[in-house]
């Protein structure tokens, strides 16, 4: 059971009417969501990550895990001072 206040990610879907084009762009969103007393308060501005359907946003996160927990694993954890290094160096 969830405390009286607490936050998780919610899918929100957006319909975007694009100048020139028939057809609404539709697209999803990973939103952190809030809530007071288990009823839904806020949610962040921007999406964590976006995609154009709801599999292909899920397949996203399943590999950003698996590469999440690959840098764990072979410790492969920059900073962002070494990543400028490695991009100068080439």
């Amino acid at each position: 059971m969830y405390p009286e206040s607490y936050r998780n990610y919610r899918i929100i879907k957006h319909k975007e009417k694009i100048k020139g084009i028939d057809e609404a762009h539709e697209w999803v969103g990973l939103y952190e969501v809030y809530y007071k007393n288990w009823k839904v308060v806020a949610w962040t501005a921007e999406p964590t990550i976006t995609w154009d359907d709801i599999d292909d946003l899920i397949w996203e996160l399943e590999y950003m895990l698996e590469d999440a927990k690959k840098c764990k694993e072979d410790s492969l954890i920059y900073t962002e001072k070494e990543l400028e290094d490695m991009v100068k160096e080439k």
